[in-house]
């Protein structure tokens, strides 16, 4: 977009569309276009930053041990203490799921991990300090949002629940559809070999496997389970 704005200023002038006079105004519509623009990226990176810069995550992945420096406190921990991992990352990593196409933004790669530990105490380390998509510590389930601001509110268990049905029922219908020309002996070795595949692939070919079966199309049964 910025490589291709004067260009396409130029073409415009030669074209007798805008003048001289009219670039005082241009300029003032995209620097407030991209102040909009940018200012989730803004408020992000200043959020985390605010709320990480007193704080030090250190990890030994070997001895699965990791320990936590708030201001001048350490406190250490192993891996069997965390009760739950989230990993918070932008929608566009969703892509992986359900290959939506969707675009890149000045925020996407910002994101946190959220640990809570079964001591009750949550931590917030945030993608200034470590490789969100890739972390330094196991992370129990992902949550893809338009924008990962840092939520510090606690989730139920029933709404806990009700999350991890709605992304297995996600990924189920997704892997109907990716496998719905898969052959036969192609589906029957994922069935076969269940230990190399998610649960939900499992049952996706299952299901194609009974339908090609009973000589139907499995877009007529996608939400029968």
């Amino acid at each position: 977009m910025f490589a291709l704005t004067p260009v396409g200023l130029a073409v415009a002038q030669l074209a007798g569309k805008i003048t001289w006079d009219d670039y005082p105004d241009i300029i003032v519509f995209f620097l407030l276009y991209n102040l909009v623009f940018f200012l989730p990226a803004f408020y992000l990176h200043f959020t985390y930053y605010f709320d990480n810069r007193k704080t030090a995550l250190t990890v030994d992945s070997n001895s699965k041990r990791f320990s936590v420096t708030n201001k001048d406190n350490t406190l250490d921990f192993t891996f069997d203490d965390i009760h739950l991992a989230e990993q918070h990352l932008g929608i566009y990593y969703k892509n992986k799921i359900d290959h939506r196409g969707r675009w890149t933004a000045p925020w996407t790669g910002y994101g946190y991990l959220k640990l809570k530990l079964k001591d009750g105490q949550t931590f917030f380390i945030s993608s200034l300090m470590i490789d969100v998509q890739n972390p330094p510590l196991p992370f129990t389930q992902t949550k893809y949002r338009f924008l990962p601001f840092i939520d510090r509110q606690e989730v139920t268990v029933v709404d806990m629940q009700n999350w991890i049905e709605k992304e297995r029922q996600e990924k189920y219908v997704n892997y109907l559809e990716k496998f719905a020309g898969l052959p036969r002996e192609i589906l029957q070795d994922k069935v076969d070999n269940k230990k190399k595949y998610e649960p939900e692939a499992i049952a996706a070919s299952k299901k194609l496997l009974e339908l090609n079966s009973n000589d139907t199309t499995p877009n007529e049964k996608y939400n029968d389970s």
